[in-house]
């Protein structure tokens, strides 16, 4: 009577373990996957943000290069400001992006 019921029941415990248990690793290969997407596209927004400072910065001076009424040593100091703080971000973001925006990952 037991020996029935555990031929019975004993396969369908196992393969409900089984598939639970692979469902579960595919949620978290999943998960995993889109938290990488995210820093990825946390990285790519970063560059490209830096980089538009620069450009806004290099964009100011070519416009007003060589002109007599050359933008004021306070709005060249703000820009000036503007640029290092890019650059460096860009630099950090370029630097640490390597981990991100690299197709291998570990």
């Amino acid at each position: 009577m037991y020996k029935d019921l555990l031929i019975t029941v004993l396969p369908g415990i196992g393969i409900a373990f089984i598939s639970s248990f692979l469902a579960a690793r595919w949620a978290m290969k999943k998960f995993y996957t889109e938290k990488w997407w995210d820093r990825k596209e946390k990285a790519y927004t970063e560059i490209i943000n830096a980089l538009y400072d620069m450009v806004q910065f290099y964009e100011v001076f070519k416009e007003d290069y060589g002109q007599e009424d050359f933008i004021s040593e306070q709005r060249s100091q703000q820009l000036n400001q503007l640029h290092t703080k890019a650059f460096w971000t860009v630099r950090r973001a370029t630097d640490l992006a390597a981990l991100y925006v690299s197709d291998a990952r570990s």
